[in-house]
Order: structure tokens, then C-alpha cells, then sequence
């Protein structure tokens, strides 16, 4: 019993788990995307989830996104406001230590823990 109790409290929330810089590895989305877009894609873009609930998005749009973050009391879906005021929910459909699969929309995503 005791050692159920251990490792159950031991495990990471979803917020806490949702922190570091992700790589995409995985889109599928409504429109067609070639495989020469999908690769560009899965070199350059990044998203960073800091403790501080600010979010930094590389490879998407030129310079980036920067935004806040927060994660809802399920930890099963992600708000986003970008510096421009651009609102964003995401559902989360998988999080765990390594690996993050959310949906927005009818677009797929799915992203690996590089730090």
C-alpha cells in the first residue's frame, strides 16, 4: 500500500511536465502539407513553456511568438494569449515526461522534450 501511495505522489502534474522547450515531430492538419513543408517544420519549430507561465514559439512566424500560458485544473487543455493579444486553446490529448500531443482546432501536433 505504502508503495503505491510513493509513487502516485511522486508523479509530475501536467503544468510541471508542460515546462521546458518541445520539437515538433509529428502535424497533421485539414490541408495538404508536402513532406518538404512537414521537414522544414519538424528542423525549426520549438515551443518553450517556462515556469514563469511565459511561452516562447520559434519557426512558425518570423521572429517568433512570445506569449503567457496557462494549463486548465484537468490538465487537459492549454490557454495561450500571444503579446499580441491572439487567444489560443489547445487540447491536450498525451503529456508525459517525454512527449506532448495536443490538438488546436482540426491540426494534429505533436511535439518531444529536447530540454
Amino acid at each position: 500500500m505504502f508503495v503505491i501511495i510513493g509513487f502516485t505522489a511522486c508523479k509530475k502534474s501536467p503544468e510541471k511536465m508542460l515546462v521546458g522547450k518541445w520539437k515538433l515531430f509529428e502535424i497533421s492538419m485539414p490541408t495538404a502539407i508536402d513532406e518538404a513543408a512537414k521537414k522544414d517544420l519538424f528542423e525549426k519549430v520549438t515551443f518553450t513553456f517556462m515556469e514563469n507561465k511565459n511561452y516562447d514559439i520559434v519557426g512558425l512566424k518570423e521572429g517568433g511568438t512570445q506569449g503567457t500560458w496557462e494549463i486548465s485544473e484537468d490538465g487537459k487543455s492549454i490557454t495561450s494569449k500571444s503579446s499580441d493579444g491572439e487567444v489560443d486553446i489547445s487540447t491536450i490529448t498525451e503529456i508525459s515526461e517525454e512527449k506532448l500531443m495536443m490538438t488546436q482546432g482540426d491540426t494534429k501536433m505533436g511535439f518531444k522534450k529536447i530540454e
